[in-house]
């Protein structure tokens, strides 16, 4: 990209098609965003990989479970 943030060259199919599937991967799934795109601040400096722990898994579940349920009852 250049500084304006124009692409070099224009992209070939397969990597239009593979940008446009990451996106629509992480808008519905947001543990498939974080593992691959989250960079957070880690404890000794530096940016690094966001990986959840167990607990925070655990959470994030019961998260989606009450989300689905609030959308069946909506329909």
């Amino acid at each position: 990209m250049t500084e304006s943030g124009e692409l070099i060259r224009q992209l070939r199919p397969e990597e239009s098609a593979f940008i446009n599937n990451e996106r629509l991967l992480s808008r519905i799934d947001f543990l498939y965003w974080v593992e691959r795109y989250c960079y957070i601040i880690k404890d000794g400096g530096g940016l690094g990989l966001f990986s959840p722990w167990d607990s925070q898994r655990v959470v994030l579940n019961i998260i989606v479970k009450l989300e689905d349920e609030l959308w069946d009852a909506a329909e």
